[in-house]
């Protein structure tokens, strides 16, 4: 039987980082809301406190296509000349 993740559970695997120090130190996902993520934790040491241990997490969702930012809308105020502001 193949791992399943439930709903408000996941799980974290140690991640093979090879020759690479960047590449984080488990990797797994988790699911919320039926949507399921990425998480890759890193195992970082506090700098106000040496040799005391965190753990740092980012989440990705798994299958959504990366969003390009979308552009401001013009400001129709701009550049009019009876606009009381220079800005």
């Amino acid at each position: 039987m193949a791992f399943e993740t439930r709903e408000n559970e996941g799980a974290l695997f140690r991640n093979d980082k090879g020759n690479n120090p960047k590449r984080p130190d488990y990797r797994g996902e988790i699911k919320l809301g039926g949507q399921l993520y990425k998480v890759s934790a890193w195992i970082n040491e506090m700098k106000s406190k040496p040799g005391e241990k965190y753990m740092a997490l980012k989440l990705e969702p798994k299958d959504a296509a990366p969003v390009a930012p979308t552009p401001a809308p013009a400001d129709p105020q701009a550049g009019r000349a009876d606009d009381p502001l220079p800005f």
